[in-house]
């Protein structure tokens, strides 16, 4: 809570202490009303004026008019008070999700787990809006309820104990329903946070996953099961709802039966005075009357906090989560000025995930230089995207070193270090836009004959140029307007325009037919011959031309050389190389 207090700007914070002044202010003129009734009353019936006296009519005038500015500035301090509360909430919780986006993207891929997309989703927009709600509107219920129920007891309190005694009564039965009340809300919007992740989670997977569920006529199984999320979420609602809907009429029956209390025992308490007394006690009555329907109504206010406030402590819970996790991965203040040619190297690198109980990696050591290619091979599963995930720092290696030119990489700024890597992951991910956005994701300053030079690298002139929109050719969300080759060799292209030191080709040609893999592997060699690159890939003929090719299997290197020196001294090898290439040379043909 703090947390997201600190937050707030010195200059909203003044703002918001001058909004709390007019609130006051709101109070204590909707209080002053009832005092002004009292005198007209009292002017009425104490003179019992005639309708022409016009100094009783005067002095009726008077007090009405007072009634009527007192109700004017209480809109006017109501209104100020709600165009500040606006401001604040609303720049407040841009700030806000400005924040969380920034957290997120300090997070490795331990803690994007840790969370879940979806959750990480609902946080950074459904809590973020029930963090604005109470800016706006719940702070000054906090403010407002509590001071008009103080003021107005203390103003009554000196009246006639049956009264008193009455109002004391209801306020103990509401605060004891209230209470009860929150308890069972608390536990409703826990259980609803997390359902509502759960149904963020659902359908982000059916809309990402539509042409694998229709192929599969599967729409019923994840339409059930979509279902089943959303009736919950609804049933706790209604929980909830129901809970709520309950408040309003249990505090309008009070109301009620203190309106009917109060002129019971006044009735009483006027019948046993004389004239003058009766009068007095008439007028005390009016302003009791009042002074009571403004408690109830402020009960009636908390009563609402009781909805509000669950909502945002659950919100502001777990937004913290987010802004007070640690990335378990760090960066240094090292930078590279790009001048020296690299040399990378792995040291005894071991690695086992979080929580983990076994090393997905053991003892893995290479070195590679500028100008140098090395490739990773061996069966799905055996680690080979790890140590990917090791070098881009997805994930921080268990034991081991990892250096650049001999620096360690966590030493490196992030910034530094991903000016060095040119990165094409297995999943190739596009942006919504047109070819020119998607290449300026790696080079902002890259100008059109550059694009049209890398687009040419790639192999992806063919289909680009196909429609005639060129550069301009629309390439839809994740690309899905783009077959898997066409994806990964815009993905290639996009990588060439960064003109980084170190290339990374995760299993990046698997989509490529063998024959525009070897065009498009020639092309990038020429290219880049002054670059790192490191491949990994299923296909022999992929990586056979690397000047250095390691063989993983289970986390551990069964064989490293080039490709003869591996058909030479290693069987696992030789084993992959008879299975593919027999069928790879007799596609090539």
């Amino acid at each position: 809570m703090l947390n997201l207090i600190k937050k707030l700007k010195k200059r909203e914070l003044v703002i918001m202490f001058f909004s709390l002044l007019f609130i006051i202010m709101q109070v204590q003129l909707d209080l002053k009303a009832p005092e002004y009734m009292n005198e007209i009353t009292q002017i009425i019936e104490k003179a019992k004026i005639d309708i022409e006296d016009s100094s009783g009519k005067n002095d009726i005038w008077k007090n009405g008019f007072k009634m009527l500015g007192c109700t004017l500035l209480s809109i006017l301090c109501s209104v100020v008070t709600s165009y500040c509360m606006v401001n604040i909430s609303s720049n407040y919780s841009a700030r806000l999700r400005k924040n969380i986006y920034d957290k997120i993207q300090s997070f490795s891929n331990a803690e994007i787990n840790r969370f879940h997309t979806a959750s990480l989703i609902t946080r950074s927009t459904n809590d973020v809006e029930e963090i604005q709600g109470l800016i706006t509107t719940g702070l000054q219920l906090i403010v407002k309820a509590p001071l008009i129920a103080i003021l107005a007891v203390r103003k009554i309190s000196s009246n006639h104990w049956e009264w008193t005694s009455a109002i004391a009564a209801s306020i103990i039965f509401m605060m004891l329903i209230g209470i009860i009340m929150l308890k069972f809300i608390v536990s409703g919007f826990q259980r609803l946070q997390v359902v509502k992740d759960d149904l963020n989670g659902i359908t982000r997977e059916n809309l990402n996953g539509q042409r694998v569920i229709r192929a599969y006529n599967s729409e019923e199984i994840h339409n059930k099961k979509f279902s089943v999320v959303s009736d919950e979420y609804a049933g706790i609602n209604l929980y909830i709802g129901r809970i709520g809907l309950f408040l309003n009429p249990f505090m309008m029956f009070i109301m009620n039966i203190i309106s009917v209390f109060i002129y019971w025992v006044g009735a009483a308490l006027i019948n046993k005075e004389d004239v003058p007394g009766a009068i007095v006690l008439f007028g005390d009555m009016i302003v009791f009357m009042s002074y009571g329907m403004q408690i109830v109504m402020a009960f009636v206010m908390i009563s609402l906090l009781f909805v509000v406030l669950p909502r945002f402590l659950i919100s502001a819970k777990r937004i913290n989560e987010i802004l007070l996790t640690n990335p378990t991965i760090n960066y240094g203040t090292e930078r590279d000025d790009g001048s020296e040619k690299k040399v990378l190297e792995f040291k005894n690198i071991s690695f086992r995930y979080p929580n983990g109980h076994e090393n997905v990696l053991s003892d893995i050591s290479f070195k590679v230089r500028s100008g140098e290619t090395i490739a990773f091979i061996g069966p799905t599963g055996c680690g080979k995207s790890s140590i990917v995930e090791l070098l881009t720092r997805a994930y921080d290696y268990t034991s081991g070193s990892i250096t650049i030119n001999g620096k360690e990489i966590n030493k490196y700024s992030k910034e530094s270090l991903f000016s060095m890597i040119g990165y094409v992951p297995q999943k190739s991910l596009l942006l919504s836009g047109d070819i020119r956005k998607n290449l300026r994701i790696a080079n902002e300053n890259i100008n059109e004959n550059d694009m049209l030079h890398v687009l040419e690298i790639a192999q992806c002139k063919d289909f680009i140029d196909f429609d005639g929109e060129g550069l301009d050719k629309h390439v839809a969300q994740n690309g899905s307007n783009l077959s898997g080759g066409q994806k990964q060799r815009l993905s290639i292209a996009r990588a060439l325009a960064k003109r980084a030191d170190i290339y990374i080709f995760d299993d990046s040609f698997s989509a490529l037919d063998f024959k525009t893999d070897r065009e498009v592997r020639s092309k990038i060699k020429s290219e880049l011959s002054e670059s790192i690159m490191i491949i990994v890939s299923q296909r022999i003929g992929t990586i056979m031309d690397a000047d250095q090719i390691m063989v993983i299997d289970n986390g551990k290197i069964l064989g490293h050389g080039t490709h003869y020196e591996l058909m030479m001294s290693c069987s696992f090898y030789k084993e992959i190389v008879d299975s593919q290439l027999r069928e790879e040379d007799n596609v090539n043909e």
